[in-house]
């Protein structure tokens, strides 16, 4: 029993030291491709055997043009589900837990009850599905389609770790919260020395639809105090100073819109004000740092 405690808690700490090494080396492109290399020279670049256009469901989807625009830009946009699908996904949640998940004060104000307060349609400012929604046939469809493995495969250059999807709503008029604590204030994040998203609106998005956005080739041109420095968000005068307000890109789009994005590059989500915005998110990376990923 004391070798099995043992082997768990080395693995615990292999896992912990090789998150960290990998989160310190992320913040810099020289450390971070150098990194990649050497672990890439352990690996067999997977054989391109995914692509099938005919099963896929995104039949105008050219992996090729979406990995030049990702290494390009840090994006790719334009990646567009059937409206079927996101019919099938909207009946199938209807019988799925969806769990409060507000990113407010810990201890509101006397003057914010979310429990009793009327003055705002929602008590929380996100809500999410648990895990129960990926057992939809739709969205295991979404996860496994050949064209987005594709794309992850070559992105990569690894056969692609799934590293889990999430589905949640942000709400449009809810009690006060932390933008920053819910994604909508631009930052970057670091996930593995390459890892790649998708993002799929389930709902009409425009300007006022809680809409993404994008800072178009952040992910390669980094300040050095931006890496350096211990918090990973910036304000939005402090980037558009550096990156020029035409590197700005707001995403719009109908239910069904989606696109794909290196988690590297400089972005947020925007809170929502005349609609609650339904999104779901695939991710995938070289390696599984287990609870550290």
């Amino acid at each position: 029993m004391f070798i099995v405690f043992l082997q768990k808690k080395l693995s615990w700490h292999s896992q912990k030291f090789k998150w960290n090494l990998m989160y310190l080396f992320c913040r810099f492109n020289t450390t971070r491709n150098l990194a990649t290399m050497v672990y890439l020279l352990g690996k067999i670049k997977p054989a391109q055997t995914f692509l099938d256009g005919q099963n896929s469901l995104f039949p105008e989807l050219n992996p090729e043009k979406a990995i030049a625009g990702l290494l390009k830009d840090g994006f790719y946009p334009n990646i567009e589900l059937p409206q079927q699908i996101v019919d099938n996904i909207i009946e199938y949640i209807q019988d799925i837990d969806c769990i409060c998940d507000h990113d407010g004060p810990r201890d509101p104000e006397p003057s914010i009850s979310l429990e009793a307060n009327n003055s705002f349609s929602s008590k929380c400012s996100r809500s999410r599905y648990d895990n129960k929604f990926q057992n939809c046939p739709t969205i295991q469809a979404i996860i496994n389609d050949p064209k987005l493995l594709q794309i992850a495969t070559d992105f990569l250059q690894v056969s692609p770790v799934f590293m889990g999807a999430r589905l949640w709503w942000s709400h449009a008029d809810s009690p006060p919260y932390d933008f920053k604590r819910a994604g909508q204030v631009f930052h970057y994040d670091i996930d593995d020395y390459r890892a790649l998203r998708f993002f799929f609106y389930l709902t009409d998005v425009d300007s006022l639809g809680g809409h993404h956005v994008v800072i178009r080739g952040s992910h390669k041109h980094k300040k050095i105090r931006d890496k350096v420095y211990p918090t990973r968000f910036h304000s939005d005068d402090y980037l558009t100073n550096i990156y020029g307000s035409q590197s700005v890109i707001a995403l719009y789009g109908q239910a069904g819109f989606g696109f794909a994005e290196d988690p590297y590059i400089f972005h947020k989500g925007t809170p929502p004000e005349d609609r609650d915005r339904l999104m779901l998110l695939i991710r995938y990376s070289m390696n599984d740092f287990g609870n550290y990923n």
